[in-house]
């Protein structure tokens, strides 16, 4: 089966795809795919994030992506679904360390950004 596109073209926007090209939201989705790498286990990952581990950590080696990524894409996935894992309570360093409250609003915020429905 081919693996989908990554990025949906250079100039062009649509409902298909997200940008995460400003720095805020590089850094918190980031933060979600670090979260499911570290905190889900290696036989249920696949599962719950759509793609395998080694699929995440190839996309942070290369990270932060410099044009919009596509939904149904394998990165997308992996973005769209650790921001849900993460809001829906995986562990985060960085939501029990420090932030608390408002590292959850800029998640909420992120959802919305991104399109993640009745997260917001």
């Amino acid at each position: 089966m081919p693996r989908a596109p990554t990025y949906y073209g250079d100039t062009e926007m649509n409902a298909d795809a997200f940008d995460l090209t400003e720095r805020k939201w590089q850094d918190l989705a980031r933060d979600c795919v670090v979260s499911t790498v570290l905190n889900i286990e290696d036989w249920e990952y696949q599962t719950r994030v759509g793609v395998g581990r080694e699929v995440a950590i190839d996309l942070l080696a290369q990270w932060p992506p410099a044009r919009p990524i596509l939904r149904n894409s394998d990165e997308g996935l992996i973005v769209l679904n650790s921001l849900n894992e993460v809001l829906h309570g995986l562990p985060s360093d960085r939501t029990v360390v420090a932030l608390g409250r408002a590292y959850e609003e800029a998640l909420r915020g992120l959802a919305a950004h991104v399109g993640l429905s009745g997260l917001t």
